[in-house]
């Protein structure tokens, strides 16, 4: 199999080169690597340049993210395509450990962990994310529950089927959702998920990062983090509809993201949300996207239920922790796995 490495970047000429190489030095050997920049004004050009014949760049006007992937999609020819963000790497074998799970023709995305690292490039020994479930269908689970169902990695950490994108592209162009967040909106729609049990790219945190990584306790985050998700929502009841299924609304899937009603009720606290979710909503949001009762989700439910009671003041600290707390930053690993 063929596999396309495209790598977008804006003005990310200080990590450029370290994603290049790690996309050249790749242990798969029918790789293709496709560098589009999307109008930088830092020295990206420049380097870019100096791979010469080994990488196939493309230069164009500032559009965003899914602008840059739609160009160099049109570009690639690889069965398996693999977006990587101009600040990570890929370890030598990714490319390699996904074309095993594309072998399958049921299978339109492969997804492994990545391992944060600071700005120098640094591992840490923290994943991302914290754990991954076991490879299958789970079309049926993401009906009932919406999208972000099972845990997926970053944008690096994945890799998806030509077959399936072909479909689908090209993306909605704009600067609220990246590439990745529309295509794990729908990808379970057409077909088998795959997990690798290990690190196959690093992500580098260096504090400009877009993301939950660098979440923010302000109404503004918070807000667009809430209009992020009623995109891809929406984006995906519009895939499902094409494609002949029944969804539930969006308020449905809202209340089965625990974080997602948090910042919700919280806007209410700050006066920025007038339809705050409900008692109930609020403390059952842990339990009922995955179903059992692992321990941090009862803890998550109990501290929930005393944000609804306690003063204002108190209200918002607590809910400043849950939201910014590494402990629970990862809370909703699947415990309903599926077939």
């Amino acid at each position: 199999m063929k596999v396309s490495i495209i790598i977008t970047s804006y003005n990310y000429g200080a990590f450029l080169g370290e994603a290049i190489n790690s996309a050249l030095d790749q242990t798969h050997a029918d790789t293709e690597i496709i560098v589009v920049d999307d109008g930088s004004l830092d020295n990206s050009a420049e380097i870019i340049n100096s791979y010469g014949g080994r990488i196939t760049p493309i230069f164009k006007e500032n559009g965003g993210q899914c602008s840059s992937f739609n160009t160099g999609f049109e570009k690639s020819q690889g069965d398996v395509v693999i977006l990587l963000d101009a600040d990570d790497r890929l370890m030598n074998t990714a490319a390699a450990r996904h074309v095993e799970h594309f072998r399958d023709p049921d299978v339109v995305k492969s997804c492994g962990y990545m391992e944060i690292t600071d700005i120098d490039g640094n591992r840490s020994g923290d994943l991302l994310p914290a754990s991954l479930g076991r490879s299958g269908d789970y079309l049926e689970i993401s009906l009932r529950n919406g999208p972000n169902t099972y845990q997926s990695s970053f944008t690096s950490g994945n890799a998806w089927s030509r077959s399936f994108l072909e479909k689908i592209m090209p993306l909605p162009e704009g600067d609220l959702i990246g590439p990745d967040g529309y295509l794990t909106a729908v990808e379970w729609l057409f077909g088998r998920i795959a997990f690798i049990h290990d690190v196959i790219g690093l992500y580098r945190f260096h504090g400009n990062n877009k993301g939950p990584m660098n979440f923010r306790f302000d109404a503004n985050y918070m807000n667009n983090r809430l209009q992020r998700w009623e995109c891809r929502t929406q984006y995906a009841e519009m895939w499902a509809s094409r494609l002949g299924y029944k969804v539930r609304q969006k308020e449905f899937y809202k209340q089965r993201n625990w974080r997602l009603s948090l910042m919700s009720y919280t806007l209410g606290l700050l006066g920025e949300n007038d339809k705050p979710p409900s008692f109930w909503a609020l403390a059952f949001s842990p339990f009922q996207r995955h179903g059992g009762l692992p321990w941090k989700s009862i803890s998550v439910s109990f501290l929930l239920s005393l944000i609804r009671i306690l003063p204002r003041k108190q209200a918002l600290g607590l809910a400043h922790y849950l939201l910014t707390s590494r402990l629970y930053r990862c809370v909703e690993v699947p415990q309903q796995l599926c077939q």
